[in-house]
């Protein structure tokens, strides 16, 4: 309780501890590459800053708009890497030039240390910032169209074609399956353990078993979009005889 703490809401508090993760996963097989876990009230902004800090250059980071803060994108482009996902709704427009349809540059300014969550690393990063937004409709199969309006640091419109961009995003949705096969296939969602040390080391022990189905999926053929229970059963399927 003391570590972790619980939650609060209209309902009242919860009976049990929960734990905070965030997750970097791989877009081409699925695997966790990397977790940055705190209490429950350590917002998810604050571990994505973990795992930022953490990584090296030529990377493309692929998140929501509670990651798209001035600091994340401004710490990115400096490190060497580059963002593309939902613009926050708060984020004021400022344009300096039209692309094409629904492709624009805007200008950030940087914002004041007392509207920052991350005041302390606005002296790192410069006072403004160059930002390409992009409209478009989301169309995804079994899905409703939806509009969205995403922001990335890949400024060139010719190397990176807004809808090659927007498919890319559409791809994020992949994550939320993953998050949930950690959580209820693997156990990750409810630890057993009752000491801080044992139950990290019981939820390593989750994604370690993920990432191991994860690898085997994709040694066996397996698409990264198939999900980890239709995955175990075919890896595990014994192979025809003739």
């Amino acid at each position: 309780m003391r570590v972790f703490g619980r939650s609060r809401n209209q309902h009242g508090t919860s009976r049990q501890p929960l734990m905070r993760w965030a997750g970097l996963f791989c877009a081409a097989s699925g695997a966790v590459l990397d977790v940055a876990f705190g209490p429950y009230t350590c917002s998810e902004a604050r571990l994505f800053l973990v795992l930022l800090l953490r990584q090296g250059p030529g990377r493309l980071w692929i998140g929501d708009a509670a990651y798209c803060s001035y600091v994340h994108l401004a710490l990115l482009g400096k490190a060497g890497s580059h963002f593309l996902g939902v613009r926050p709704a708060s984020r004021n427009e400022n344009r300096l030039r039209k692309l094409g349809k629904g492709d624009e540059l805007h200008v950030w300014t940087r914002p004041r240390p007392e509207h920052s969550a991350f005041a302390r690393f606005l002296s790192d990063v410069p006072e403004t910032l160059t930002v390409r937004v992009l409209r478009a409709s989301l169309r995804r199969k079994g899905y409703r169209t939806r509009s969205i309006v995403l922001c990335t640091t890949l400024l060139d419109p010719a190397a990176y074609p807004a809808a090659e961009l927007v498919h890319c995003y559409a791809q994020r949705w992949d994550v939320e399956l993953d998050l949930r096969a950690i959580k209820v296939d693997h156990g990750a969602g409810h630890l057993n353990a009752r000491k801080p040390r044992t139950a990290v080391h019981e939820f390593y022990a989750c994604l370690l078993a993920y990432n191991l189905v994860r690898a085997l999926a994709q040694q066996t053929g397996v698409p990264v979009q198939s999900s980890v229970t239709r995955a175990c059963r075919r890896c595990s399927r014994k192979p025809r005889t003739k």
